[in-house]
């Protein structure tokens, strides 16, 4: 036996307050062990729906040509997400590896400035990096970005998926389709 309890009308966009999505809401169902019972659940996406991307990047060396194009790229990313919502925001994390042997060259020098001598903006390895929180600032965003810079490790990257736990669990707001957009060099290799 099926009883529906709240079936509200699905919303066709979104005004600030939390739309329809689902219908029904609320549904009683009395079951027989065994035997299997069908209902119908209908979605619609509401139109503006907010949306929540984090951009994170891998800031190890073989990546440096990238940063300098991702240093341009927040106008695309806001014009591409302006056209899905008004109520977009970005946020902007990065990673280079675990700084431990085999991943990072652990001599104390190559720890600071792992990159070579002739790279003057290097900086230190480290694993995971929250830069920047959610927001709707185009220029905030190219302005923490521009401030990057790129570092080094000795192998393929296993830090980018430690990285998209990490960035997974960031300041997050109710209610955003939450998108994680991460960047890497090479395809990551799993360690058995």
């Amino acid at each position: 036996m099926k009883t529906i309890t709240q079936q509200d009308p699905l919303s066709s966009s979104f005004d600030s307050k939390e739309p329809v999505q689902m219908s029904p809401q609320k549904i009683n169902l009395k079951l027989r062990p065994g035997l299997p019972h069908k209902f119908t659940v209908s979605f619609k996406r509401a139109e503006g729906y907010p949306v929540d991307l984090y951009y994170l990047m891998d800031l190890s060396y073989s990546m440096k040509d990238d940063l300098e194009n991702v240093k341009d790229l927040g106008k695309d990313l806001f014009a591409a997400l302006n056209k899905i919502t008004k109520h977009a925001k970005i946020g902007f994390g990065a990673f280079v590896d675990k700084t431990v042997l085999p991943y990072t060259n652990t001599n104390k020098e190559k720890l600071e400035k792992p990159c070579d001598e002739n790279d003057q903006f290097c900086q230190a390895a480290f694993g995971y990096r929250h830069v920047l929180n959610m927001t709707t600032s185009q220029d905030e965003f190219q302005r923490n970005v521009a401030g990057q810079f790129i570092s080094g490790n000795l192998d393929s990257p296993e830090g980018s998926l430690d990285a998209m736990m990490q960035a997974a669990v960031c300041g997050v707001r109710t209610p955003p389709n939450r998108c994680l957009l991460a960047t890497i060099c090479k395809s990551m290799k799993l360690c058995r």
